[in-house]
């Protein structure tokens, strides 16, 4: 393989490794802030005490009636992350591969000398 070839498939391996550990990092984290926002949502719901069921199951579906938003938001949140998190594999993968690739290189070309 042309050694051209090779480092620039090397260094688009090492930027999309970066740039996936980076967008995996902000979807974690705007994930937290959306559980944050609906655990304090949740919280002064109870608190406020229009959460009024005879039993737990009926409160727990008040709850969810009043969360739904809450819930879709926090669900897309963790499959965004979820999705990041695959992304972020298979940027590894790319590097592992050049890096593969660069050490067989190195051995082809020790064989040669």
């Amino acid at each position: 393989m042309e050694k051209n070839i090779l480092s620039e498939m090397i260094v688009n391996a090492y930027t999309e490794l970066k740039n996936a550990r980076t967008e995996f990092f902000e979807t974690g984290e705007e994930a937290i802030a959306i559980r944050e926002q609906y655990d304090a949502k949740r919280a002064s719901l109870i608190a406020s005490g229009k959460i009024d069921g005879k039993n737990s199951e009926a409160r727990e579906a008040q709850l969810e009636v009043l969360l739904a938003t809450e819930t879709k938001n926090l669900l897309d949140a963790k499959a965004k992350e979820r999705q990041a998190h695959y992304l972020f594999d298979i940027a590894q993968i790319s590097v592992d591969s050049a890096r593969a690739l660069l050490r067989l290189e190195e051995l082809l070309q020790g064989n040669k000398e």
